[in-house]
């Protein structure tokens, strides 16, 4: 068997007993921490950034769906649901809250057309992110004319 020799690496010291100055290349304490607080700020910056674009995303996604949910309403008034003034709400999914007014809007046409005209205005209000927010949705729909009594 034998035995190999294997090297120390031994300090050496001055007189006052400091270590002398070392010719090893490496990291301070002040580096380091100077390294560490600029990666934890841009870390920040790109949760921060992150966030917002997943609450913007949220409410594009809300905005669709209540795009999607007024062309709908309005495709259903003068066919499913006859137009009748006055007001409607309700609710729809989990946080929309919706308001439908319809209004005569007979001024628009003359009065031989055998069309009526019907304005829809729809408002939905909903809360994300902490802050409410709204659409609203305007157009006019036409009916047949209810025939007057002297048409009759």
């Amino acid at each position: 068997m034998t035995i190999r020799e294997i090297p120390l690496a031994v300090a050496t010291c001055n007189e006052q007993g400091d270590r002398a100055p070392s010719t090893e290349s490496g990291f301070a304490l002040l580096e380091a921490l100077v390294a560490l607080a600029a990666s934890a700020f841009v870390l920040t910056l790109y949760f921060q950034i992150l966030g917002r674009t997943a609450l913007a995303r949220q409410i594009l996604d809300d905005r669709l769906t209540v795009a999607a949910f007024a062309q709908s309403k309005f495709d259903s008034v003068g066919t499913v649901v006859l137009p009748i003034q006055g007001m409607t709400e309700g609710r729809f999914g989990d946080i929309f809250r919706w308001k439908l007014d319809i209004s005569d809007d007979t001024g628009a046409v003359d009065s031989i057309t055998p069309l009526h005209p019907w304005r829809l205005t729809l408002r939905v209000n909903w809360e994300r992110g902490g802050a409410p927010q709204q659409s609203e949705f305007a157009g006019v729909r036409l009916s047949k004319r209810e025939p007057l009594p002297n048409e009759q």
